[in-house]
């Protein structure tokens, strides 16, 4: 929900093409309503606290953050946005538990650098975390930089906001995507032990066990 409110810019879901198989009806929404947790956020939290709930692991948008992604100036609103909903989390008693990207690089990322194939877009990563970590510090004790990073040479537009060249083999692809978002990981736990040494910093990875 609030696609493209309160200064927020497209990312790399919201541009993303989903593409059913053939003779399969699409059944899934896009992102400009989907749940429309950005308005009822509180009504959610209500919801939660009311069963119990002792925490709750969200994401920040990126492209709410920082529209485009290299800007030197957070957007304000997406920083009060975040700010409001982890003082409501603390009033009802519920432990946030904050994703700092969840598929969301901003697409200007991916058009102008080629997401996480260009290292500049580490420093832009970094300085997102910063922005984010600075506002919240104090109120938010648990942090995960990256979410499912060990995705991103398997769906590198949607995770790592990357589209491999014609001249890149699928193996240099791999490489230099593994590469430079465990960087990227190690970047954001300086940055955020930088800012708050008492914070406690995890990645997340994709797991999904198969049984025979």
């Amino acid at each position: 929900g609030g696609y493209l409110e309160d200064g927020k810019g497209l990312n790399v879901y919201d541009t993303l093409v989903v593409t059913p198989e053939k003779g399969i009806k699409p059944m899934f929404c896009d992102t400009a309503v989907a749940t429309d947790h950005y308005h009822h956020y509180k009504e959610d939290i209500d919801l939660m606290a009311e069963m119990g709930f002792k925490a709750y692991r969200f994401s920040v948008v990126w492209s709410r953050i920082n529209p485009l992604g290299d800007e030197d100036e957070p957007n304000e609103k997406g920083l009060a946005y975040y700010e409001d909903m982890v003082d409501y989390l603390l009033e009802k008693n519920i432990e946030p538990v904050v994703s700092l990207v969840h598929f969301d690089m901003p697409d200007h990322l991916l058009r102008e650098y080629n997401g996480f194939l260009n290292k500049k877009v580490i420093d832009f990563y970094a300085k997102h975390v910063a922005f984010v970590v600075n506002r919240l510090k104090g109120k938010v004790k648990y942090w995960i930089t990256y979410n499912e990073i060990n995705l991103s040479p398997y769906m590198p537009d949607l995770v790592a906001g990357a589209i491999k060249p014609d001249d890149m083999t699928q193996e240099e692809l791999f490489s230099q995507i593994i590469v430079n978002t465990q960087i990227a990981h190690a970047r954001a736990v300086e940055v955020i032990k930088s800012i708050d040494p008492a914070a406690k910093v995890g990645g997340m990875i994709g797991h999904a066990p198969f049984y025979p």
